[in-house]
């Protein structure tokens, strides 16, 4: 069990505090408040060189963290690297002068989150990721779907859960050039104090929603999120639809429709470039090095972009490469 304290330097002693509202309640009734920190509370990249310099936390992080410690019971849940992640805690912890990791329930990284071998659509160098509150809830008995929310600029990454058990706010980046969300007088901060003092979580979120709307069946990018789970045999709590695995050699990467049609013009530009080199070739006289110079550009093709050729002679079944042989 956690409690809030504040720290006397002059004694040493540490005081018990509340806000006023929850003086009645016993600490241990806190509802569980799982922060993701990149997005929400910080929008700086995470990488091992960012140990060194300032990271761009939210206006008003701090005091947000220090509202929340006193009204939840905090945990912190990334998707990142732990290595990444420390850095990160460690400059909390001396902006608030307090080491924060004493103060949270749990620190949780990307080995906790259930991975996939599904490119993002957006971004198809990141890979699908879900933060499955099952994992919680097993290992912390005294939480469950009434009493946990999950804070996460992503809502698919809480697609394994039910909606109602997430709020998603507005993501914060290193671009974002004025940005009130986490003020303790603001919206945010308003709809958690009267969702620390609900009854049940899901109840309220139900009736009061706030932030991104989660990915239901309605969404755009439902039948995406369906066929990931579905490859993984997980089960998407929100519909109760439980999928067998498929075999591992039967699982195929997802390719973004985006991504696809971005390669596949490329692909156009080259054989349009075939066909022109081809057309010159069979309207000029043939003479001495026209075919040596022919070849040269056709090598120089094949070495500027290896794997796009490889893919434009593949879509002509082999008619391209016996041009060549030809040639």
């Amino acid at each position: 069990m956690l409690f809030a304290f504040n720290f006397s330097p002059a004694e040493g002693t540490r005081v018990k505090t509340s806000p006023p509202e929850l003086a009645s309640a016993n600490d241990s009734n806190k509802k569980l408040l799982i922060l993701d920190l990149n997005g929400v509370l910080l929008g700086s990249p995470f990488t091992r060189m960012t140990r060194n310099r300032e990271f761009n936390f939210r206006p008003r992080c701090f005091e947000f963290l220090q509202v929340c410690l006193l009204y939840f019971e905090v945990a912190v849940w990334s998707s990142k690297l732990r290595h990444n992640i420390q850095p990160v805690l460690d400059r909390l912890s001396e902006k608030m002068n307090e080491r924060l990791e004493q103060r949270l329930l749990f620190v949780w990284d990307q080995s906790r989150c259930t991975m996939t071998q599904t490119s993002l659509g957006e971004n198809p160098d990141k890979k699908v990721m879900f933060k499955d509150l099952q994992h919680v809830w097993g290992e912390y008995k005294s939480y469950n779907s009434s009493n946990t929310i999950l804070v996460d600029d992503s809502p698919y990454k809480s697609f394994l859960n039910s909606p109602y058990n997430a709020i998603f706010p507005t993501s914060y980046t290193c671009y974002t050039v004025e940005d009130n969300y986490l003020d303790p007088e603001g919206d945010f901060v308003r709809h958690l104090k009267k969702l620390a003092m609900a009854d049940n979580v899901q109840d309220f979120i139900m009736r009061n929603r706030f932030g991104q709307s989660p990915v239901t069946e309605g969404s755009v990018e439902w039948n995406f999120y369906v066929n990931v789970v579905s490859k993984l045999g997980l089960q998407n709590t929100a519909k109760r639809v439980t999928r067998k695995r498929e075999a591992p050699n039967r699982y195929y990467p997802e390719v973004p429709i985006a991504f696809m049609f971005r390669n596949m013009f490329t692909i156009v530009q080259h054989l349009v470039m075939i066909a022109k080199i081809a057309s010159a070739h069979m309207h000029r006289p043939r003479k001495k090095g026209k075919f040596e110079s022919m070849r040269k550009i056709i090598v120089h093709c094949t070495e500027a972009s290896p794997n796009l050729w490889k893919a434009s002679t593949s879509l002509l079944m082999g008619h391209t490469t016996k041009t060549f042989v030809l040639w």
